[in-house]
């Protein structure tokens, strides 16, 4: 269970990835996402067996504070998938509405 310090919810099931999963999710390196662990301490994450795990809503939050990373975030990463998300369930509303 994790609570996020501007969150009134309590994330009860929060995702955990390994840095190469979270970088590819969000169309950056893992370099930047290691930099956000290490010289921002804005990720929360967490060590098993060796290997770094990153919260998925930590990573998000820290790349929406910089513009060019949140660029990358829409452009090269998840982002991408859901602007083209919301244009497809638009065309769906407006066939529905004109039967």
């Amino acid at each position: 269970m994790v609570r996020r310090k501007n969150q009134e919810k309590i994330i009860t099931n929060p995702i955990w990835l390994l840095i190469s999963e979270a970088a590819k999710i969000t169309g950056v390196s893992d370099k930047t996402i290691r930099r956000g662990i290490k010289v921002a301490k804005e990720i929360t994450f967490r060590i098993i067996n060796g290997r770094y795990y990153v919260e998925l809503l930590s990573v998000i939050e820290f790349m929406e504070k910089n513009i060019k990373l949140k660029n990358r975030l829409n452009t090269f990463g998840i982002g991408q998938y859901v602007k083209e998300f919301n244009r497809k369930r638009k065309e769906e509303i407006k066939t529905e509405e004109i039967k």
